[in-house]
């Protein structure tokens, strides 16, 4: 058990910190800021995500430490490692969709681990028998589909960007 446990945690920390600190630079963006909206010409709406006054309102805007081009999301970091504010000054308009992306990934390695955490003989069928107790069914999906509530409905109540992770 010990080498499952050990194992998992540390993949999901690897994995997680690989999200948290290079995420903005490869997930996609395509709702907020320069290259959002329709057409590609910007995002106007602030129900999808950042606008372009929102992004320009930016203390860093227009300087070398804030180049955000819209391609992939905008780094949700509060802080800087040098102390800068990255995201601090826009998340009065809505929580980052970066890290509601890293929360996300979280949790749903804690539902794949639920269903992990069952087998721990080395069995490669981790869906074996998962049927045979529907109280564990109904708590798992109660869990994943309340995970897909909170990330695409939650909002500002539970401090999630406001348009979910969904980017058109």
């Amino acid at each position: 058990m010990i080498k499952h446990i050990l194992g998992q945690s540390l993949i999901q920390a690897f994995i997680l910190f690989f999200f948290v600190f290079a995420g903005h630079l490869f997930v996609p963006e395509s709702a907020e800021g320069p290259k959002g909206g329709p057409f590609g010409t910007g995002n106007t709406n602030n129900s999808t995500g950042l606008t372009l006054e929102q992004i320009a309102s930016h203390p860093l805007y227009g300087t070398p430490d804030f180049s955000w081009e819209g391609d992939y999301v905008m780094n949700g970091m509060v802080q800087g490692f040098s102390g800068e504010d990255i995201y601090r000054p826009l998340y009065k308009y809505t929580p980052s969709r970066h890290l509601t992306m890293v929360f996300n990934v979280f949790v749903w390695f804690q539902v794949f681990n639920m269903l992990a955490a069952r087998k721990i003989n080395d069995e490669l069928n981790i869906f074996a028998g998962v049927f045979d107790n529907i109280w564990f069914v109904g708590v798992w999906l109660f869990i994943a589909l309340g995970q897909v509530f909170i990330v695409q409905y939650g909002s500002l109540a539970m401090k999630v960007h406001i348009a979910g992770l969904t980017t058109t």
